[in-house]
């Protein structure tokens, strides 16, 4: 019987961490790459089932302690969505991490050549994260993304409108814009965030919602629809006090 539950413990231990150990040749890579050395010895970042498409630029973690896996990329959280780990490609921008970062299974970073991410302190998406950045992104502390939500800073295209004055030239439309979201914001499930995107702090965003502009709101304020509206005031997640009861 003693036998029997040391080899469930064992067995145990190595489907939780199998992943760790097959992509270990990746995240001794990544973090040689990006970081100094000093920070790369404690492998601060995991990379689950990566495909690195490109690893130009720099990755940079300011936070006070730096310790193991405190960043996973692509990890096996959410089971609803495929485990396909985690595609990343920077052209030669700046990502920044000021603390634990998680970012789930099947998704996808891009980061343009002049373009500068930052992830606050415990940052979350559970699974299917899509984030496009070629201008500027700033997420602040304790945001957190549900699944399958797609994140953009550039329209990747240029847009022109005719001018109406008798002598007709094309005015071009600028096709970038920062998105900047306040601490402590959820974003649920299968919203879109677009160039210009600006959210206060506290702010609940409904599921399958668009964000597109800066929005002059309260603190604490549920959003939602397409285009996202004000629905209520006085509604924040708390991420300490999480528990659904049934």
């Amino acid at each position: 019987m003693r036998i029997m539950t040391n080899i469930r413990k064992i067995i145990s231990f190595f489907s939780r961490n199998l992943w760790q150990l097959r992509s270990l040749p990746y995240t001794l890579y990544f973090n040689f790459h990006y970081l100094p050395f000093k920070q790369a010895i404690k492998l601060p970042i995991l990379l689950y089932k990566p495909t690195l498409l490109r690893c130009a630029g720099s990755v940079k973690i300011n936070a006070n302690k730096i310790k193991y896996g405190m960043i996973r990329l692509g990890h096996n959280k959410c089971s609803i969505y495929p485990n396909t780990g985690i595609a990343f490609e920077n052209n030669g921008g700046t990502i920044i991490f000021e603390g634990t970062c998680l970012i789930g299974r099947d998704s996808y970073i891009s980061i343009g050549a002049n373009a500068t991410v930052s992830f606050g302190n415990r940052f979350e998406c559970n699974a299917a994260l899509k984030l496009a950045s070629h201008y500027k992104m700033i997420f602040a502390d304790d945001v957190s993304f549900g699944f399958d939500c797609f994140v953009v800073d550039t329209d990747f295209h240029q847009l022109s409108c005719i001018s109406s004055s008798m002598n007709i030239k094309d005015e071009k439309i600028a096709p970038y814009g920062p998105v900047l979201i306040g601490k402590g914001c959820w974003i649920g499930a299968k919203c879109t965030l677009l160039k210009n995107t600006v959210l206060p702090a506290f702010c609940v965003v409904g599921c399958s919602s668009l964000l597109n502009k800066k929005y002059d709101i309260p603190q604490y304020t549920l959003l939602a629809g397409i285009p996202a509206v004000c629905k209520k005031v006085g509604v924040y997640r708390n991420r300490d006090d999480d528990e659904i009861k049934y």
